[in-house]
């Protein structure tokens, strides 16, 4: 009798049933979704909501960065591609405070040799310092933000 309930509840008024971890949660009137990369959108025309957790760490690319760009603003999780053959390249992080968890990745991509800098907005620091400089060839940093700073988290220079 049950599995026929079920079938009806089903059938007549959708699925509303929600399981973590293999077990049923109770039935509530809204839930709350939230966390860094999870965007729900309304589906009007299909009577749903979608809910999209994004898979990467990143939800953006950045243009190639050269010496020419001048100082790049890096937005909060994205992936900065760095080329340093013609010459050196500023990175600026965004606010560590207006993106707590955030992360940056910095990646030299060409076969330049020239500085790389990131650099903290005014009044924050990377890992105690206002900047940090890697050189070399495919060097990459990866940065998060603990809600007032920036932390190194990876930092790899090969060369």
């Amino acid at each position: 009798m049950t599995k026929f309930l079920n079938w009806i509840d089903v059938v007549f008024f959708g699925y509303r049933r929600i399981y973590a971890a293999g077990v049923e949660m109770p039935e509530r009137p809204a839930a709350n979704i939230y966390g860094v990369g999870v965007t729900v959108t309304d589906d009007v025309a299909n009577n749903r909501t979608n809910v999209a957790i994004s898979a990467g760490s990143f939800d953006s690319l950045s243009p190639l960065v050269n010496a020419s760009s001048g100082t790049y603003q890096a937005k909060a999780r994205e992936l900065v591609r760095v080329d340093t053959t013609a010459g050196p390249c500023t990175i600026a992080l965004p606010s560590a405070v207006d993106h707590p968890l955030a992360e940056v990745f910095v990646k030299v991509v060409g076969d330049g040799d020239s500085m790389v800098t990131v650099s903290a907005p005014s009044g924050q620091t990377i890992d105690g310092a206002n900047n940090s400089h890697a050189e070399g060839h495919l060097v990459s940093l990866r940065v998060v933000s603990d809600g007032s700073n920036w932390l190194v988290v990876s930092e790899n220079n090969p060369g």
